[in-house]
């Protein structure tokens, strides 16, 4: 999804080179003086919202390939760090993923209109729904995964004490240090 998304931008993009003195869609909006043919249309109307767009679309893209390396690169998935590691890495996929929807929804919508006021408020609730769920699963499995990793030190920690007080509380086969 991403892929294409960077491939083909909400809005599309230039079929031929515009200038702003001809008769182009949009391109009389801009202050260039050139609407170069295959650069994206939002890129000379609306730079802001398309930038973070592309950076959205970009990180789900980046995140989405970290998922299927930790998935197909060998990594022992039943350690629970690589679970961790590959649970993040889908959370941030996927809210990446959410917001870049948001921001291209915002970037089809008419600005002329109200409509785009009316998107923007929906947007606003996806995006801070899918925030608050975000932060409340990634902070529950980090909370989690630090849990485990305590109680697994403790437990490293407590039992090489137990074997090292003396031959005596070493149970058979425990090696004294």
């Amino acid at each position: 999804m991403s892929f294409q998304a960077a491939n083909n931008p909400p809005g599309g993009v230039w079929q031929q080179n515009v200038s702003n003195s001809t008769e182009g869609f949009g391109c009389e909006d801009t202050n260039s003086t050139l609407c170069m043919a295959g650069t994206s249309v939002h890129a000379y109307r609306d730079q802001e919202v398309l930038y973070i767009f592309m950076g959205l679309n970009t990180t789900a893209f980046g995140a989405s390939l970290c998922v299927m390396l930790l998935i197909i690169g060998g990594f022992p998935l039943r350690k629970r760090f690589f679970i961790w590691m590959l649970a993040q890495a889908i959370c941030w996929a996927m809210g990446c993923m959410t917001a870049a929807f948001a921001f291209g929804a915002v970037l089809v919508t008419p600005i002329k209109d109200e409509a785009r006021v009316r998107v923007a408020v929906v947007v606003a609730f996806l995006l801070g729904a899918w925030l608050l769920s975000f932060l409340v699963i990634s902070l529950l499995d980090t909370l989690r995964f630090f849990i485990w990793l305590g109680r697994k030190l403790w437990n490293w920690k407590v039992g090489r004490r137990a074997v090292a007080c003396c031959c005596v509380c070493a149970r058979p086969g425990d090696h004294v240090v």
